[in-house]
């Protein structure tokens, strides 16, 4: 098995508003076969974030679970995804759980 081969393809402008450059990280990794399902699917929700005062904290598990059932899945396929969702959702989140926060 051959791992897939993800990047993303940020503009020089998205990395500038944050004071960075476009070769300050290396963004490409590699996402096994079994795992590109799931990866695909939680790049699509990437702008269903819920956010309150302290930023993002969950994803919406309504507009989730509305593309999963498009997608005509077995209740056991259905339940593997979202598992392998939550799993991102979680790596995701966890910088963000160690970022300090301060309220001005």
């Amino acid at each position: 098995m051959q791992a897939e081969v993800a990047s993303r393809t940020d503009s020089a402008s998205e990395y500038g508003a944050f004071g960075l450059e476009l070769g300050d990280f290396d963004e490409a990794f590699e996402v096994w076969p079994e795992n590109w399902a799931s990866w695909q699917l939680f790049v699509q929700m990437s702008g269903q974030w819920r956010v309150g005062f302290n930023g993002r904290y969950a994803l919406d598990y309504t507009s989730l679970f509305m593309r999963m059932d498009r997608m005509g899945l077995s209740d056991a396929a259905w339940e593997e995804l979202f598992a392998d969702v939550r799993i991102l959702e979680a790596s995701a989140l966890q910088p963000a759980d160690k970022t300090p926060r301060t309220v001005n």
